[in-house]
Formats: C-alpha cells, structure tokens, sequence
C-alpha cells in the first residue's frame, strides 16, 4: 500500500531518527517507505531472526517482548511504543539477530524501511545516512539512559522486598519456636488447672509474654512504625462506626444460635442468658474477669490482627494476599486455643475472619478491639457457652 511522497514525507519529519534532514532528503526516505497495516497482538518482529527491516509507528501501539529465562517461562514485556516511535534501527549499527520481539497492543500502522536500502544510502546520499546514524545513537543513548533508570528503582525494589523477607524470616522462625515452647508450657498448665477461666487467662498471659520478645526483636531489626502494626488513632471514627455496625448482627446471631441450642434435648437444661454476668451483673469476682478479658482484648488484636495478619500481608505475594493473610493468622490463633475444646477453636476462628476483614479495611486496632470485646463479653458473660462449647 502506497501514499504519495508529500504525504509520506510530512509524516517522517516527525519522527527523531529524521532530524536535521531537509525536505528533498526526506523525499529520498519516503520513496522506500511501504505501508504495513496490522491487527492486535499481531507480531512485528521476532526475536532471534535477522534484522532486515526498520518499523515506523504511524497509529496504534506496539509491546516490545523478551523471552523468559529459563525457556518455559513467560515472555516478558520490556518496553511499551506508540506513534512516533521506531523499531529495530539498532541493526545499522550492530547487525545481529532481533534482541527481542514486537507485538502490536492494538490495530496499528506502520512504515516499513528495508535496512539493505537505507545502508545503500552510504554510497548515495551520505550525508543522509550519516544524520540517520546520528540521531539512533542518540535515540539509543536516550534508551540507556532510561533503562539504567529504570534498572535502579527495580533494584532498590527488589532489595527492599529481599529486606522485607529476611525480615518475616527471622520473625516466622520466632513464632513457630514460641509456638512449640508455648504448647508444651500450656499442655502442662492445663493438666494442673482445672478451672476454664483460670486456663484461658493463664494461655493469653503465656502468649503475650512469648510473642512481644519476638515482635520486639523483628521491629529492632526492620524499625517499623507503629502504624505498621495498627497502633494509630488515623480514622478511628469510621472503624468504630463501622465495627459496631457490623458487630450487632453478631450479638443476635449468638443469641439465636444458642436459642436453637437449647432447643436441643443435650442442652435444654441451660437458659437463654446463662452467662455468669446475666444472673447477677454486680458479682465482684466476675467483675474481674471481664475486666481481665476487656484489657487482654486489644493485646489479643495486635498480636494476631497488627502483627502477624499485617506481617503476612507485607511478606506474601500474589493473588488474594489479604485473605491470604487473613486465614493464616487465625489459623495460628485459633490452634492455640484447641487446649480448651475443638468447638472453642471453631468459635475463635470464626469471629477472627471478620475482624481479620475489618482490620484490612482500616488498619488501625480500634475498631477490631471494640468488636472483639463486645462480642466476648456478650457470648461469655450474659449469653453464656460453658456446657456447651467448653
């Protein structure tokens, strides 16, 4: 397909490898000048095979592509043109093999040159050849620069990411030590404590007094900042709102699976609101126990929600990193309370998800931690779960 020469010429000024170059000699360009007319994801060039032709970019736009190392692995997308661009004019200064290919992004045009024919150039019009050669150096000096800039901040990034992954190591290596520590300390706590209270309490202080080295050690080395563990006061507002929106469905939904709890002959002895609070709010000694799980509560939060499900977040990669996140810090939670039974580890890990949810949607404690205290006050201490989860 053909334009006529004006056409074509008006066209190639445009272009940076024609610089400098007068009308008349933009006349000489054009006469070699042919249309090549492509569709989507249609390739230009292929890497590997012998530079014969240069591309102008007319309209659309074109994907520059390298093959992935090792073989089987996917092509990789190195640069990204569109008009006013040209390809493959390296081959007048190095004829070898396409370092990588071309693919057309969307439907594009293009001006094809053959490269025989612009070296002849040389002999004819030198001082047209010689402007050309000029402005790839530059153009490719340009590229250089662009790519040693851009090689930097991916280096950087990668060193940060390679910084943040040591970093989860020592700290994962920390907890699965704390963890085997913790359960064997805990195996021997419960054998001698009967009662359920004095269990859970003496399990939260265990845990708290474990883990914090760990996450003290890990913030030494890496020196994050409190926000990063959800310690900030940053829209507390809206986490609040949004906690005690979503938290009152729960309450009724607690209420009403013990409704249908009782209904059931191994739990028709027990009421509605059994918890040890409902028959008598004002009684001293469970006074106290609530006011040990309201203050263990928020220490709760952090550990699970601020730092492992915030750690995990920033350590994993890939799809659904925050559910990701999410169900493997309950997870790790949730075990830790299969001392007590495995309904009780079903009934932590539950909860847990929503708040994992909510902490990822504000990340701040403040929200989660009223939730949390809300919900484990009103099941243990006015609906009640003792006979029937524990």
């Amino acid at each position: 397909m053909r334009e006529s020469g004006d056409a074509i010429t008006g066209e190639l000024g445009n272009f940076p490898l024609f610089a400098g170059l007068s009308p008349t000699e933009l006349l000489v360009i054009a006469a070699q000048a042919q249309i090549l007319e492509l569709q989507q994801a249609q390739f230009v060039a292929l890497e590997g095979e012998k530079p014969d032709q240069i591309f102008l970019i007319l309209e659309g736009q074109v994907e520059i592509v390298k093959s992935g190392s090792p073989d089987p692995a996917p092509p990789q997308r190195v640069a990204i043109l569109e008009k006013g661009s040209s390809v493959g004019e390296m081959a007048l200064l190095d004829y070898q093999p396409r370092s990588a290919s071309v693919r057309t992004l969307a439907p594009s045009r293009l001006y094809v040159l053959s490269l025989a024919r612009l070296k002849e150039l040389n002999e004819t019009h030198k001082n047209i050849y010689r402007v050309i050669v000029q402005n790839t150096e530059k153009e490719i000096c340009q590229r250089l620069r662009y790519a040693t800039e851009v090689t930097v901040v991916s280096l950087q990034e990668t060193l940060k990411q390679s910084r943040i992954r040591e970093l989860m190591g020592h700290f994962l290596v920390n907890v699965f030590i704390i963890l085997c520590v913790y359960a064997m300390v805990l195996g021997c706590t419960v054998k001698l404590v009967s009662d359920i209270t004095i269990s859970i309490l003496i399990s939260a202080a265990l845990l708290i007094s474990i883990v914090v080295p760990a996450i003290l050690i890990v913030n030494k080395r890496g020196r994050r900042s409190l926000d990063f563990y959800g310690l900030t006061v940053s829209n507390w507002r809206s986490a609040i709102r949004e906690a005690i929106t979503w938290t009152l469905p729960i309450l009724a939904l607690a209420v009403a699976g013990k409704w249908f709890a009782i209904r059931l002959p191994a739990f028709s002895h027990l009421s509605l609101f059994s918890g040890r609070l409902s028959q008598d709010p004002t009684y001293g000694p469970y006074l106290l126990e609530l006011g040990i799980y309201v203050v263990l509560a928020p220490v709760q939060e952090f550990l699970v929600r601020g730092v492992l499900q915030g750690s995990l977040q920033e350590f994993l990669t890939g799809r659904n990193v925050i559910w990701k996140s999410i169900l493997i810090s309950n997870l790790l939670f949730s075990t830790l309370h299969l001392h007590l039974s495995v309904s009780f580890a079903l009934m932590a890990f539950l909860p847990g998800l929503f708040w994992g949810w909510l902490y990822s949607r504000h990340r701040t404690l403040i929200g989660v931690t009223v939730s949390h205290i809300l919900v484990g006050a009103w099941i243990f201490y006015f609906v009640g779960v003792h006979g029937i989860l524990l």
